[in-house]
């Protein structure tokens, strides 16, 4: 395991980067962590935000007014701990260790085989597995082993709370930085590694590599879907757990929608995320992109992607479906 702090994030590999020209993967897969690889019924979320909550009160505010700060720096930063950074000069480590490290996890979760088994069927000779959270690496790290999954993982890419102005998802800044971060750790294991060091070849793995389409990711946050959605990433999945119990899906026992439900489905999925889209508008038009009337609505329409209540859908979803290996 190596760790490095490239710009505002952190890089960890985990395991060998997957060298061999004659099988380089075109596509980079991106798996958010918190409530994506384990199920939000395990209520770290909870817990969490009472961390969260019991850290604002420490700095000797009112309950209310510390309520309403948690919601504030969430809504204006991302994440609580940069406005508390910014604002409140905090230490982010004394943070980490009172919030995030302080949830017993170890009680809350535990491996899930579903998840283990997705991970294992896709056909690392068409796409490399990578994840992208905003948490700090410690908590990453903590949650991918007891979950049982750090032999699956390539790398992960996290929010570095040490400094002052790290970026997060959705901001176009972090995914740019991610995407940094992977084509130079990919490229240098090919060039010092056992692979094709031809300066050409090295230029064509670059363009594969730096080409946003080619990135795909599945996250449980609409907003980090949007965001991803208008940075380019070919492939954007929200993973809304919580639809199990909206709009009637009829999927058969082994995960795959069934003939007409199908079309019903994805009807409805499209009208849900047109409503998650107009709500977030403040994110998707702004500056240069702001569009007025009727132009508004063509470009929110714009901005689809799909939308899934089981990981295992994510078989049946548009280009993800043929990075699997055939059962």
């Amino acid at each position: 395991m190596a760790d490095e702090r490239l710009s505002s994030v952190n890089l960890t590999i985990l395991n060998e980067i997957q060298t061999s020209s004659s099988s380089f993967p075109k596509y980079t897969v991106w798996f958010d962590i918190d409530n994506t690889l384990y199920s939000k019924n395990c209520r770290i979320h909870d817990h969490m935000t009472e961390k969260i909550k019991e850290y604002f009160k420490t700095l000797g505010l009112p309950d209310k007014k510390a309520d309403e700060l948690h919601i504030k720096y969430y809504k204006e930063y991302g994440l609580a701990i940069r406005g508390l950074v910014r604002n409140h000069d905090i230490d982010p480590l004394d943070y980490d260790q009172k919030c995030d490290s302080a949830i017993p996890l170890e009680k809350l979760m535990k491996p899930d085989e579903t998840v283990r088994k997705l991970l294992l069927d896709i056909d690392r000779s068409k796409a490399r597995v990578w994840c992208l959270t905003n948490a700090y690496k410690t908590h990453a790290l903590r949650v991918l082993k007891i979950l049982n999954l750090i032999d699956l993982i390539d790398a992960v890419v996290s929010c570095d709370y040490t400094n002052r102005n790290f970026h997060c998802k959705p901001e176009p800044e972090f995914f740019e930085e991610a995407i940094e971060a992977l084509s130079k750790t990919v490229l240098k294991a090919v060039i010092t590694g056992k692979g094709d060091q031809d300066e050409k070849k090295v230029e064509e793995f670059r363009s594969i590599l730096n080409d946003r389409s080619n990135h795909l990711l599945v996250d449980d946050s609409h907003l980090n879907i949007i965001g991803a959605t208008k940075f380019g990433f070919g492939s954007r999945v929200f993973f809304d757990e919580k639809q199990e119990t909206d709009e009637p899906k009829k999927i058969s026992n082994n995960g795959n929608w069934n003939g007409k439900d199908k079309e019903v489905t994805r009807n409805h999925q499209e009208q849900e995320n047109l409503r998650l889209i107009k709500k977030n508008n403040s994110l998707l038009l702004r500056g240069s992109d702001e569009v007025e009337g009727k132009d508004k609505e063509k470009d929110y329409k714009s901005y689809r992607f799909d939308t899934i209540c089981d990981l295992n859908q994510l078989r049946e979803v548009e280009v993800w479906r043929d990075l699997f290996k055939k059962q």
